[in-house]
């Protein structure tokens, strides 16, 4: 296993991250497909009747995240911005 914690491979990769993120906004951006669900809980007050309440809170659950135009990227510039784990085995 690599450890990134503490080293200079973690700011790389990091960097790695911000400037692809960054390309591809600039290029028409992403596509986020997923879902949401506002859960269920018992009702503290009501225990015998097993009723079920909505919280509050509503959970998002990410099922893909991919830059929404294609076309307008250019491979080999993103493939350089691609941080290469090679350099750290």
């Amino acid at each position: 296993m690599i450890e990134f914690d503490n080293t200079e491979y973690l700011d790389e990769l990091y960097d790695s991250i911000d400037n692809v993120t960054e390309y591809i906004n600039n290029n028409g951006g992403f596509t986020v497909i997923g879902w949401y669900k506002r859960g269920e809980i018992n009702d503290q007050s009501n225990l015998e009747a097993g009723e079920k309440i909505s919280p509050s809170t509503v959970v998002h659950h990410f099922v893909s995240i991919l830059p929404t135009s294609f076309d307008r990227l250019k491979m080999d510039e993103l493939q350089e911005m691609k941080y290469d784990v090679t350099n750290v085995l």
